[in-house]
């Protein structure tokens, strides 16, 4: 494992992790910022959408090359959930050949072998497959897995010995939402914070070194959209979707701040939430693109959401926008760019038959990197001057829909198709 010196000052040079060049930070006040985080969470795809939860990386390459396949690592059966990857190991969810048991399997960086594995029997019928939609998370020396219904494994990253372990349902009081979790943990201030979605129990704060509850709240059942960690008047807060309306909860000890529910009720609240320059960006598919302002004229008055905007360009009921610069993008059938601080104008559009099916988006900077539901990657850059593609290419072997959402660590593209996982060099920091 690397040292934990150079750990901090990797991290500590995140914004500036290419020779000098200068990067602006996608949330500057989240909790995932911080250097000492980043430190634990080991390297820079550690959980859902990355290091900062945002999709945004660095080592995206400037001009094209042709991606080069390094090697594929076939899964016994199809699964739907994300990658996390370190420097080392990549982590993947899939399910046993029979359709009996969870299977998460930890693999080597350099080959794709299997070093250990987790399996559990777990039986269910689920939409999508019954393989687990939670993206693993890696902090501190360790993984924590969750399954759809509710199973979570906190594993020895070395060793694959599982130090502790608890149901969501039956040990914290949770209710499965109809599709399973989904909802990522997030780590805040050495908690682990998971929605079990229950009456008594919405979301609970774990110690992560052994599962004790530390606080739990009264609430709703579960959504679907994993949850950011903002800071505001001073407060840390998860803001994140229940079952029928979005809210911010302090992370110190899980009380609601404030409640906003939708015009348009019944969304399924899948896109995870974006954070610009104090607003909160939404994307639904009975509501569309929404701009809220956070408002509260006292120190001491509650915390209200005031709408600003809002748009029907982007109304996608799963893919998650992404933040480049001050912009919103997002796909719709199209690939929409949209400005949050001038009444969610439309800035530039990009159409391809491709984008049709589920894409994922990862962001450096100014590029983009598409991961579509066909297969079909594609770099663009977005700037002043509209959108532009740098290249593409199609995945070998490809099969089936891609509903997972890609990792992407040190120059290495890790992509998991319905019963495969491929690393591909894309030309980013290593493997060039």
């Amino acid at each position: 494992m690397l040292s934990p010196d150079y750990l901090v000052a990797a991290a500590r040079q995140y914004n500036d992790p290419c020779a000098g060049k200068k990067k602006h930070s996608s949330n500057p006040i989240t909790e995932s910022s911080d250097p000492v985080r980043l430190l634990k969470t080991g390297s820079f795809w550690s959980q859902w959408r990355g290091a900062f939860g945002d999709g945004h990386v660095s080592g995206l390459p400037q001009k094209w090359s042709q991606p080069k396949r390094l090697w594929r690592h076939e899964l016994p059966a199809e699964g739907i959930g994300g990658v996390a990857a370190t420097d080392e190991l990549v982590v993947v969810s899939s399910r046993e050949a029979n359709d009996k048991a969870d299977l998460f399997e930890v693999l080597d960086v350099e080959t794709g072998l299997s070093l250990f594995k987790l399996s559990y029997a777990s039986e269910m019928e689920l939409d999508y497959g019954n393989s687990p939609r939670v993206t693993p998370v890696i902090y501190d020396g360790c993984v924590y897995c969750v399954g759809a219904q509710g199973q979570l494994n906190c594993l020895n990253m070395e060793t694959g010995d599982v130090l502790w372990k608890l149901h969501l349902v039956d040990d914290l009081g949770g209710k499965m939402p109809q599709w399973g979790y989904s909802v990522s943990p997030v780590f805040v201030e050495d908690q682990l914070i998971v929605q079990p979605g229950g009456l008594e129990a919405s979301w609970v704060s774990l110690n992560p070194k052994n599962g004790k509850v530390l606080w739990r709240t009264k609430g709703r059942p579960a959504a679907y959209a994993s949850p950011i960690v903002i800071e505001y008047r001073g407060q840390k807060q998860l803001v994140c979707y229940d079952a029928i309306s979005l809210g911010g909860w302090s992370t110190s000890d899980g009380k609601r701040i404030w409640e906003m529910k939708p015009e348009v009720s019944k969304d399924f609240n899948v896109p995870t939430p974006v954070f610009v320059e104090n607003k909160i960006v939404l994307v639904t598919e009975n509501n569309g693109a929404r701009v809220f302002s956070m408002v509260a004229d006292q120190a001491d008055e509650p915390i209200s959401l005031k709408l600003e905007a809002s748009s029907d360009l982007l109304s996608g009921d799963a893919h998650s926008p992404v933040r480049v610069g001050n912009w919103i993008v997002g796909v719709d059938r199209d690939l929409v760019v949209l400005d949050p601080l001038d009444q969610l104008k439309e800035v530039a559009r990009f159409s391809d038959v491709a984008l049709q099916k589920h894409c994922s988006l990862i962001v450096d900077e100014d590029r983009v990197w598409v991961c579509t539901g066909n297969g079909t990657q594609i770099l663009l850059r977005i700037d002043s001057k509209g959108i532009s593609e740098l290249g593409r290419f199609q995945p070998l072997e490809k099969s089936g829909e891609i509903f997972s959402h890609p990792a992407f660590c040190n120059g290495v593209l890790y992509l998991r198709g319905p019963t495969w996982l491929d690393a591909y060099s894309i030309g980013g920091n290593n493997h060039d």
